[in-house]
């Protein structure tokens, strides 16, 4: 018999696929974990929301501000742009996570014109739009910015391109636990999987253990 298998639509950037590939593998051992049996999830990663059609209500979407860093419409129009799309997405999907930005840019970068907005600054607007998506749509944020910033970004060594193999799972394991915190893994492995997945997890404290294992199981 084949593995049952989840679908996992990400809207992100170029530099966040490692974290995709990282948050299907947890997600997949996690899944396996909690129902018993071997599952395998299908990441399919796009360059913006832009790009995603809504679905048949089963696969998991993934939508990271990153993808709109760096463009040039401004925090209220990527509102505007975004809201209408997960108008669709969201009553077709399993779940839809809305993924922050991690604040810290590790060297000063110049800015195309003297007139443009700093890319930190940049940054915080962008998850502010998560906020605000969240509460008109309905998604769930991931917010990686907190669980960096809790352990530090410099101990991760890493920006907000999430370069460091640690910052990878750190990212991903946000996102799985957003996941998990939303009680939805129920309807694919079956009753008291949520709790079983919340255990397999841990708690943010015992992140650094989980990372660790994960790094040294690759």
């Amino acid at each position: 018999m084949s593995a049952p298998t989840l679908v996992v639509d990400a809207a992100v950037a170029d530099v966040e696929r490692p974290v995709v590939a990282a948050f299907a593998r947890q997600l997949g051992d996690c899944l396996s974990q909690a129902s018993g049996d071997r599952w395998r999830v299908e990441a399919r990663p796009y360059g913006g929301i832009d790009a995603l059609a809504p679905g048949e209500g089963a696969r998991i979407v993934v939508a990271s501000l990153q993808s709109e860093l760096a463009g040039r419409d401004d925090a209220e129009a990527v509102t505007r742009r975004w809201e209408a799309k997960l108008a669709a997405l969201v009553p077709r999907s399993a779940a839809v996570l809305l993924v922050t930005i991690v604040r810290r840019v590790a060297a000063t970068l110049p800015a195309r014109t003297t007139a443009e907005v700093p890319r930190i600054e940049r940054i915080r607007r962008l998850n502010r739009c998560a906020i605000a998506l969240s509460q008109a749509s309905g998604a769930a944020v991931a917010d990686v910015d907190r669980v960096i910033a809790y352990f530090g970004a410099r101990e991760l060594a890493c920006d907000y391109r999430l370069r460091s193999p640690a910052a990878v799972e750190v990212a991903a394991w946000t996102m799985l636990a957003t996941l998990v915190s939303l009680g939805t893994l129920d309807d694919h492995a079956g009753p008291g999987a949520t709790e079983r997945a919340r255990a397999w997890l841990g708690r943010l404290p015992d992140l650094p253990s989980f990372v660790h294992k994960r790094l040294g199981t690759r």
